[in-house]
């Protein structure tokens, strides 16, 4: 009789101890989470943009050639340096997918014979001629 003593009081003491453990809060963890950092990278690019500029230069050469016109008869309207929200360079073409970060580059208006024409550029492509253009993020 002793032992079956013995062996109910270890199974009623394993017993509270467990109810005893379940009841018990749980602590959150104490260490600070760690801190979010962000990289970000200057863009380092010209303000200003004039006709001398290599992809000004290219542009007016793709729409004179495209156009059949001589050079001289590209005027440049506008060139400057911007930010383009995402790889589509401010021409996104339906269906396509396109990274989703920042590009710098450049957006140049052209115009002959009183219509305008759009080219954009970013990253290592060279101008190219966007018909249905969006605006860029920013310029730098």
């Amino acid at each position: 009789m002793k032992r079956e003593q013995t062996v109910f009081v270890g199974v009623l003491l394993g017993v509270v101890l467990l109810n005893l453990a379940a009841c018990m809060p749980i602590q959150p963890e104490t260490s600070a989470p760690a801190p979010i950092t962000t990289v970000t990278e200057e863009i380092e690019m010209p303000q200003s943009v004039d006709a001398a500029n290599p992809l000004v230069q290219q542009a007016v050469a793709d729409l004179a050639e495209r156009l059949g016109v001589p050079v001289d008869e590209v005027e440049l309207v506008e060139a400057e340096a911007v930010i383009w929200p995402d790889g589509s360079l401010g021409c996104p073409q339906p269906g396509m997918m396109y990274t989703q970060v920042l590009q710098d580059g450049m957006r140049i208006v052209l115009r002959v014979a009183g219509e305008e024409y759009h080219y954009h550029s970013g990253g290592s492509r060279e101008p190219f001629l966007c018909e249905d253009p969006t605006p860029p993020t920013q310029s730098p």
